[in-house]
C-alpha cells in the first residue's frame, strides 16, 4: 500500500479479492470481459475500469469515448503489481474445440510434435496427430500451410491436429 492511499476496509479487501478472481479466470478461460473506458492515455491506449474496482489498460486500434463500454481479452494479470492489461475482444481470433483453421509449422517441439501459429496464436500439434505431415521435410511445412483441426483448448495453447498440408 502506498502512504498516500487509506487504508481498505475487510469488506472492500474481500471484494477486490473477487474482483481478481473472475479477471485471473477470464484470462485462463480466454474469455472476454466487459470494461469501462476511463480516459484516453495515448494514440491506441486507454485507461480502463473493471466493475468500479480494478484500474487497467486497454490496447484498442479503434477509437473509443470516455465512458463507453466495451469487451476486452485479459492479457496480462498480475495480482501483486497490481497490474491489468486487455486488448480489444475479437470473437473471430478465438477458437472453439472442432474448428478447422489453417495455420503455418513454426517449430518442433521437444516431444517431436509442431508449434503451430494460427493468426497471432501459437498452437500444440502433438506427435501422434501429425497426420499428412509426416511425409514432408520441416523446410517444406515452414514455406507452405497446414490445415488443422482445434482438438482442445485449454491453457495458453490450443491442441491441433494436421487434415492436410498445402506446400
Amino acid at each position: 500500500m502506498l502512504i498516500y492511499e487509506k487504508p481498505l476496509s475487510p469488506e472492500e479487501v474481500i471484494r477486490r479479492a473477487e474482483v481478481w478472481e473472475e479477471i485471473f479466470k477470464a484470462k485462463d478461460g480466454r474469455r472476454p470481459l466487459k470494461v469501462v473506458i476511463n480516459r484516453h492515455v495515448r494514440d491506441d491506449i486507454y485507461e480502463v475500469l473493471y466493475r468500479d474496482t480494478v484500474k487497467g489498460l486497454l490496447k484498442s486500434p479503434k477509437r473509443h469515448e470516455v465512458g463507453e463500454e466495451v469487451e476486452a481479452l485479459v492479457v496480462i494479470s498480475d495480482y501483486t503489481t497490481k497490474t491489468f492489461r486487455t486488448r480489444l475482444y475479437d470473437p473471430s481470433e478465438i477458437l472453439t474445440p472442432g474448428d478447422v483453421v489453417e495455420g503455418r509449422v513454426k517449430k518442433v517441439t521437444s516431444s517431436g510434435g509442431f508449434v503451430v501459429l494460427v493468426g497471432n496464436q501459437q498452437c500444440i500439434v502433438p506427435k501422434r496427430h501429425l497426420g499428412k505431415a509426416v511425409k514432408y521435410p520441416l523446410r517444406d511445412l515452414k514455406r507452405g500451410k497446414v490445415i488443422c483441426r482445434v482438438l482442445r483448448v485449454s491453457g495458453k495453447r490450443p491442441v491441433l491436429k494436421i487434415l492436410d498440408v498445402k506446400i
